[in-house]
């Protein structure tokens, strides 16, 4: 969330360029956790499993 932040701060005089997406809870649990199911054994890197979240929720907001 802190990245985030960060993020959408350093972006703000970009206007309509740039648009941030938080996909945390794409990937998470819902007590906030990562799903380890979705990410690879050093829990940082996204699985098949989660790149296909990824993309579903990357589509939605492509293809709208």
């Amino acid at each position: 969330a802190e990245i985030n932040d960060m993020l959408k701060k350093a972006l703000e005089g970009w206007g309509s360029q740039v648009q941030v997406h938080d996909l945390t809870d794409v990937l998470s649990l819902k007590d906030g956790s990562i799903d380890p199911e979705c990410f690879l054994g050093d829990g940082l890197h996204p699985n098949e499993k989660g790149y296909a979240k990824l993309a579903k929720a990357y589509k939605a907001f492509l293809f709208k």
